[in-house]
């Protein structure tokens, strides 16, 4: 049976409860066999979602972009952040996504 790599709660876990779960997933493998398949296109069954805005242009522009993806400033939602916050985004780093529903 597949290892399961999401959690439901009631209340917002604590943040031991969050690194521990991110710690857990450490060592679990991918749950899909395609790893690293997308550097070229997508693999067969999957489906590209191709979405484009221009955000302006110039040096500035694309400086403020670097830093916010940098940043995982795409997750600020206000129903969904990455945890732990300020984890760079680099090879060999773990996050997890926490989404509040209801």
């Amino acid at each position: 049976m597949p290892q399961t790599n999401s959690l439901l709660y009631i209340r917002q876990p604590s943040d031991e409860t969050v690194r521990q779960f991110i710690a857990d997933q450490r060592e679990l493998p991918f749950s899909y066999p395609e790893v690293g398949a997308t550097k070229t296109h997508a693999p067969a069954g999957y489906t590209e979602d191709h979405n484009r805005i221009k955000l302006g242009q110039g040096e500035t522009t694309y400086n403020r972009a670097v830093s916010a993806l940098k940043n995982w400033k795409h997750f600020d939602l206000g129903w969904v952040k990455i945890v732990p916050g300020g984890v760079p985004i680099e090879v060999g780093q773990i996050v997890g996504m926490q989404a509040r529903t209801f």
